[in-house]
């Protein structure tokens, strides 16, 4: 290891078998808590082949091996049952602690041992048994892993590697086979062949290559700066057992038990401990494998799912409050959208390209805080934090406000509105990932249904240069309509860009999902970008046809607070108002629910990662639902709008809620723009060995577009008296946010599940955040290669 340092490269250890399909499986599986907090590893490495002095007869295979001065110290441990350990690691992600080791030369004239019985004790609790044996007679490659938890067992074997086991605490017992369908993403990328047909150990080597060497490491020529450090799985138990130590005595020879303890394995020698990262400022607390387990999701949503998540949070959009941006003339609120509409798909671009790349639930914070530091994602987490907190309170108000209409109850009860539909739709989320994603698609797909009748019933009902066109110079009503194309200039423009975000707004929120979709490097692209042409797609003809319909026209139309039932009350009169709400409040409950899942995994993302108290990262134990973070987050926002309305009064509460949460919402919002697109750009720069699934064609400048439009857009929105009150309430939360990072926070920051990997990297020169490095395939740097990059 000290010519790895002196030479600045990057050495390998080639772990092969954690580059089986069904191996990468069971890593999954543990990863996503299917097996519940893990008690008990059982592995068993016996073969036969060194029954009989082998090495005496001219084997070289043999010889070397059991020669001290060609092997080092170790002889069966450091031969198979480093790699029994690694598979453990692989796996479970456990770490030792301590263990007690039985070190046996069973052959007469052998100076190393040939067999080993390990009791292990894992870091935060879990038990394991360790056999590595040579002199198991009759036995091939007796390779065995059995993993149990509290909620089930996984039992794999080398020799059948192609199918594994799962014996589920609820259920009769499941074979898993290579190359099956439902199997994770993972698993199916290391495979080749048809499902059936044999595949193994050579493919195996080729799954562990294909994620070597590092993107990071130094070449022989213009050398990079080296940005990670390795530590090695099989160091621990090596260590203990004097796999490679000069310090620890061999076993005595043709004793049948040589028993040595350790209750702290460094004292056999370190070959390379593994490191915490080190960011100034913050400090990193080690955590174990049960940590994971209590806050694993499930994966579940494919294309449509994801495409329906990012529509479906911002469809209520096209339903309302867009339209306030007409009182600057149609042709102002045209420009604006197609300006705001460039800046969506910068923004939406730079995500395709960074969700694959970093498949994180934290989304915008964990894209920051990679480019940025701790500092940056903290802050962008908290610009997320008050839009995904405040806009489902937006939401259910006006949602409450439609159903008390519909069913004659007084303003009064509208609280009573708001907490039922909280319990409602945080229930649904609760229950499971699989029922709130069918639910997402179902209520999106009726919202979108709503315009699309709307379009149909609109186009005869319309005269486009008589209404739409009928606001005048100053903001004027024109009776007879045919108005000028800019009545406010290019000022109108820049003033309505605030209103036609409202079109798209909340899209952003579908990197949420990552660790819950089922192939994030292929899905998460496609979801993305099907969502923002199918909001595209619905703007612009909801922006042509309301305003349009005769009778209701531009400057009415800037002052509705329901300008989609406006139109629809045109078309169809006054006669079915009640059930033309129930259609128009579709949209709404689609955000709303939508929403809610969004707001849960980000808070669910912060507090995991140890911006937020840790407590709300915990998981339902049976449904992988973050439901502490949905209750919490509800209840804040119930709060925030009790105390609005009980302090305020009736109406000046409402205004308040629909109109300064609204706005806070959206200067979150937007902020949060500015730090994504600014994180997009720094990881091209900085980063730019990183697996990348998909690649943006906007590249650096569409993110920079997106910063500027932003920036205007922000600009504009400041300089409404009333939006500036809102900004103050933001500026408040920003400050006890930060306030408790500062004090509290940042000195207990967790490790990511993929920056506690196998790889323990270390920051750069230039200070950036550590982050996990994904190879070919996906996923993390191969667990079967072990590496020291040194520098």
């Amino acid at each position: 290891m000290d010519a790895v340092r002196a030479r600045g490269t990057v050495f390998g250890v080639t772990y092969n078998y954690s580059g089986y399909p069904m191996v990468r499986q069971a890593r999954e599986m543990v990863r996503a808590g299917e097996l519940g907090t893990i008690r008990k590893v059982v592995v068993e490495y016996n073969r036969g082949w060194l029954a009989t002095r082998l090495e005496a007869e001219g084997n070289k295979q043999a010889a070397w091996r059991n020669d001290p001065a060609q092997s080092g110290g170790a002889g069966a441990v450091g031969d198979i049952g480093s790699h029994a350990e690694n598979l453990v690691a692989t796996v479970t992600g456990l770490e030792l602690e301590s263990l007690c080791a039985d070190l046996s030369a069973f052959v007469p004239g052998r100076t190393l041992d040939d067999d080993a019985s390990m009791l292990l004790r894992f870091e935060g609790g879990a038990r394991g048994v360790l056999v590595a044996s040579q002199i198991a007679t009759g036995l091939e490659n007796g390779f065995r892993l059995r993993v149990s938890g509290t909620l089930g067992t996984l039992e794999w074997w080398q020799e059948e590697p192609n199918r594994m086991t799962h014996f589920p605490l609820d259920g009769p017992p499941r074979l898993l086979t290579r190359g099956a369908p439902w199997l994770h993403p993972a698993a199916q990328r290391a495979g080749r062949v048809p499902p059936g047909h044999p595949e193994g150990f050579i493919e195996a080597f080729a799954n562990v290559y294909r994620a070597w060497p590092p993107r990071s490491a130094p070449t022989r020529a213009g050398r990079r700066p080296i940005r990670w450090k390795r530590t090695i799985p099989a160091s621990k138990p090596a260590r203990a057992a004097c796999a490679s130590s000069n310090r620890c005595s061999p076993p005595p020879a043709a004793k049948p038990s040589g028993r040595r303890c350790a209750a702290d394995p460094k004292l056999h020698g370190p070959l390379g401990e593994a490191r915490m990262p080190s960011t100034p400022g913050v400090q990193y607390a080690r955590v174990d494998a049960s940590y994971f387990a209590r806050r694993g999701l499930r994966r579940y949503a494919g294309v449509w799912s994801l495409w329906a998540l990012g529509v479906g949070a911002v469809i209520s959009g096209h339903f309302s409050g867009w339209n306030l941006g007409l009182a600057n003339g149609w042709g102002s609120m045209l420009l604006a959208t197609i300006v705001i509409a460039v800046m969506y798909l910068g923004l939406t671009f730079s995500l395709a390209e960074m969700s694959p790349a970093l498949p994180h639930t934290g989304g915008a914070y964990s894209f920051a805080r990679t480019a940025m530091g701790p500092w940056g994602g903290f802050l962008t987490g908290v610009a997320e934090n008050v839009e995904y907190v405040l806009t489902p309170a937006v939401i259910v108000y006006f949602i409450s406000s439609y159903m008390a209409g519909i069913f004659g109850t007084p303003a009064s009860l509208l609280p009573l509105w708001w907490i039922a539909f909280y319990i409602v739709f945080v229930g649904v989320n609760v229950v499971g990932v699989e029922l709130s994603f069918k639910v997402t698609l179902v209520v999106t797909l009726l919202a979108l249904a709503c315009p699309g009748v709307f379009w149909v019933s609109a186009l005869p009902a319309i005269d486009f240069s008589r209404w739409a066109m009928n606001v005048g110079p100053g903001g004027a009503l024109l009776e007879n309509g045919n108005g000028p194309f800019l009545p406010l200039g290019f000022g109108g423009v820049l003033a309505a860009m605030p209103f036609a975000v409202w079109l798209f707004l909340a899209i952003e929120q579908l990197p949420l999902a990552a660790e819950e979709s089922m192939d994030p490097k292929h899905d998460m692209p496609r979801g993305i970008l099907a969502g923002i042409l199918t909001l595209i797609v619905s703007a612009f003809p909801v922006l042509w046809l309301n305003p349009s319909i005769a009778g209701i026209g531009s400057h009415a139309l800037a002052k509705s607070g329901e300008p989609l039932l406006d139109g629809f009350k045109a078309i169809y009169g006054d006669g079915i108002a009640k059930a033309l709400a129930l259609v128009a409040v579709v949209g709404p409950v689609a955000s709303f629910h939508t929403i809610i899942f969004a707001k849960g995994r980000q808070i669910y993302s912060l507090s995991r990662a140890g911006y937020f108290p840790a407590m709300l990262s915990v998981t339902h134990g049976t449904r992988k639902t973050p439901h502490v973070a949905m209750t919490v987050g509800a209840a804040v926002a119930l709060a925030v709008m009790l105390a609005l309305w009980f302090s305020l009064g009736a109406e000046r509460g409402a205004a308040v809620i629909g109109g300064t949460l609204l706005n806070m919402a959206v200067f979150g919002a937007m902020f949060s723009y500015v730090m994504q697109a600014l994180a997009f750009i720094l990881l091209r720069k900085r980063m730019p060995g990183i697996e990348r699934p998909y690649r943006s064609p906007l590249g650096v400048p569409g993110a920079a577009l997106t910063i500027a439009i932003a920036v205007v857009t922000l600009y504009f929105q400041l300089s409404d008296p009333v939006y500036r009150t809102g900004v103050l309430w933001v500026a408040l939360w920003f400050v006890i946010a930060v306030g408790y990072f500062a004090v509290v926070g940042r000195k207990h920051l967790i490790l990511s599940p993929r920056k506690s990997s196998r790889w323990t990297p270390r920051p750069c020169r230039c200070g950036l955040e550590p982050h996990s490095m994904n190879s070919r395939d996906g996923s993390p740097v191969d667990p079967g290669m072990t590496a020291l990059a040194a520098g």
